[in-house]
Order: C-alpha cells, then sequence, then structure tokens
C-alpha cells in the first residue's frame, strides 16, 4: 500500500460503470481498478486477489504498480493494456498462427498460474489483454482461488456462466 491520494490520478474515462479505467499518475498512462468495500467479504475479495498478484511474477500475468484506500473505497495501480484479446481479434483479423500463438503464451501463463496454486476461475477474452505490441496478459483474479490457503472440504463455484465448463 503507498500514500498515493486518487487527486493525484488524472482519469482519462469517467468510472461510470466500469472497474477499471484508463488514468494518468505522474506522467504514465496506467489503469486504475476500484473497489467499493462495504463489508468484510468485499475487504477480503480486494485482499485476495492484490495478494495473488504481488504473489504471481510473471511477464504474461498483469502486475501491481501501487495499490492505495480512501475511505471505503480500495485502488489498484496496474499497467494500461489497449484492449482485450475479443477486441484484438476483432481489430486485427489474426491469421491461425498468430492465434495459435497467442493461445500457447496464454496456456503458459496459466500453467505457471497452476503451479503456484492459483485456479483463475475465470478465464475468458475479456480477462486476456493484450499489449501494444500483441502480446497477451492474464488479468483479472478477483475470483480466483488459492489452493495453498484452502482449509475446508467444499464446492464453490466461480466465474462467468458462459465460459464455464459443466
Amino acid at each position: 500500500t503507498t500514500n498515493r491520494k486518487l487527486s493525484e490520478y488524472d482519469l482519462l474515462e469517467q468510472w461510470g460503470k466500469k472497474v477499471v479505467v484508463k488514468a494518468k499518475y505522474d506522467g504514465k498512462i496506467c489503469a486504475l481498478k476500484k473497489y467499493t468495500v462495504m463489508n468484510a467479504e468485499s475487504r477480503k475479495k480486494f485482499e485476495r486477489e492484490t495478494k495473488i498478484l504481488q504473489r504471481l511474477k510473471h511477464r504474461l500475468i498483469v502486475q501491481i504498480e501501487a495499490t492505495f484506500s480512501e475511505g471505503n473505497e480500495f485502488f489498484v495501480q496496474m499497467p494500461f493494456y489497449p484492449m482485450n484479446l475479443a477486441e484484438w481479434n476483432e481489430q486485427k483479423f489474426p491469421t491461425f498462427l498468430e492465434l495459435k500463438n497467442i493461445f500457447n503464451k496464454i496456456l503458459h501463463a496459466i500453467s505457471y498460474v497452476h503451479r503456484e496454486g492459483i485456479i483463475h476461475c475465470d478465464i475468458k477474452p475479456s480477462n486476456i489483454l493484450m499489449t501494444a505490441e500483441g502480446e497477451p496478459v492474464l488479468a483479472d483474479f478477483d475470483v480466483s482461488r488459492d489452493l495453498t490457503k484452502l482449509t475446508a472440504t467444499r464446492t464453490l463455484v466461480y466465474g462467468t456462466a458462459d465460459y464455464m465448463v459443466m
């Protein structure tokens, strides 16, 4: 956690219904993710995602640059990525070989995450961000599970229904 304040950022987009907006801090473009913490459960969600991302150090996984809070709002600063995989696919019209390369990299990132004892639980095109150079970056770990922290035996289902295997 840093001593930053939201007023130190130039918001380049409006929050509206968005959870993540494009912003500028100290002259650098970044992404700012906002969590509104209303209870112990929502605070745990914020803490879980930030702890997992701070632990995962891989070039194909989004990295945290800073965290800070103001009142009941918690913020995570991350690198800004111009689009997600779905948008990239619609704009670029990639060849089969380009898609194969992207998916091999995504699988490499997922393999690393699993070796670290984490299950993402919500892998979908909008949670795979694309760098300006066309590299995929796995993001949005807010519903992920840390298998190294499980203590009880219970079955919980998390993720986006349209992307889940049943």
